[in-house]
């Protein structure tokens, strides 16, 4: 993801060549990015689940649309270590992840979006994952700063925060696999509150 900010802010980019003009400045990760591929129980049932990536081309998808290269994006998958990318001819298109989202939990096909956007459907079993063995590598999600410039205290602030607040998220996860369930006391979604006082330091 990219967020456009002024000139002394960081960008926050990911590792799909998002930002990547930057990569000469400063750069600091907090976090990462998981995709999935899911579908409906409903749809698999009809449908079938695919086995293999092969499979795959016996199936509808739901594919995000690049909104500033006007193409649509690959499903991304990892097979003995080697990185795949299938582009699947779509029945729907989107430049919304929700609605894509949204669109597979009706049973209209499957979608491949970052995991946190479906923690939800899944948990409610309105979504279930799918080639779960052949997820890509999870992507890295950088703040970028000019390497020439003071960054703002504020801004170290809100870096420190985000970078608290993933790994928080990611002990929690760890420990709910081992409990054989997901965290009950954190929701890696929950948003990030700095006090005022470093707020406006």
């Amino acid at each position: 993801m990219k967020a456009r900010t002024a000139h002394r802010r960081p960008v926050l980019r990911n590792e799909n060549g998002i930002g990547a003009k930057m990569l000469q400045h400063g750069e600091r990760r907090f976090a990462s990015q998981q995709l999935i591929l899911v579908a409906a129980p409903a749809y698999l049932r009809r449908a079938g689940a695919p086995r293999t990536l092969d499979a795959l081309s016996a199936h509808r998808h739901i594919v995000f649309r690049l909104p500033t290269r006007g193409v649509d994006r690959p499903q991304q998958f990892s097979v003995k270590g080697r990185s795949v990318a299938l582009q699947s001819p779509p029945v729907l298109r989107f430049n919304d992840g929700e609605a894509m989202v949204e669109a597979a939990a009706l049973g209209l096909g499957l979608t491949q979006v970052p995991d946190y956007m479906v923690a939800d459907a899944i948990a409610s079993g309105r979504l279930v994952e799918v080639l779960k063995p052949l997820r890509p590598p999870a992507m890295p999600i950088h703040a970028v700063m000019p390497a020439n410039r003071m960054v703002p205290a504020r801004v170290r602030v809100v870096l420190d925060a985000l970078v608290a607040h993933a790994e928080h998220a990611a002990t929690a996860k760890q420990a709910g696999r081992k409990r054989g369930a997901s965290a009950s006391d954190h929701d890696p979604r929950r948003p990030l509150r700095a006090s005022a006082k470093q707020a406006a330091a």
